[in-house]
């Protein structure tokens, strides 16, 4: 199920509801962090892969994956039309690669929301203003 975490401003932040859970695990702080870095993007008038390398870089340019960084926490995402960001998952990154494991997770939502999107049957859930 998709999640429509963020709504404001011109960009809307849609997540899997596995990166809600993936953020329950987090400490209060770094959650916080993630949750501004989103909020942020959302009010944000440019588009998000033109962050800083620090805080944005693509990690899969076939599958047109990009990744927000906060200290060594990774979020991918991907983008849809509309000014649509569609977040996979939180992970804590320990090597200097994102790991093919957190690529292919994040393919698989892609996938699955373009399939469910097209099928007419995605159902995105929830807004916070």
């Amino acid at each position: 199920m998709i999640l429509c975490i963020v709504r404001k401003g011109i960009w809307t932040i849609h997540a899997d509801s596995s990166l809600l859970k993936d953020l329950d695990g987090l400490d209060k702080h770094e959650k916080n962090k993630i949750l501004k870095l989103l909020s942020t993007i959302a009010d944000g008038d440019r588009n998000p892969q033109q962050l800083p390398d620090d805080r944005c870089h693509q990690i899969d340019a076939g599958k047109k994956l990009w990744q927000f960084r906060i200290g060594n926490i990774r979020i991918p995402w991907f983008y849809d039309e509309g000014k649509i960001v569609v977040c996979s998952h939180v992970f804590i990154k320990k090597c200097q690669k994102t790991p093919q494991s957190e690529i292919l997770r994040a393919t698989k939502l892609k996938q699955e929301y373009f399939f469910h999107k097209k099928n007419g049957s995605l159902l995105i859930k929830g807004e916070t203003e």
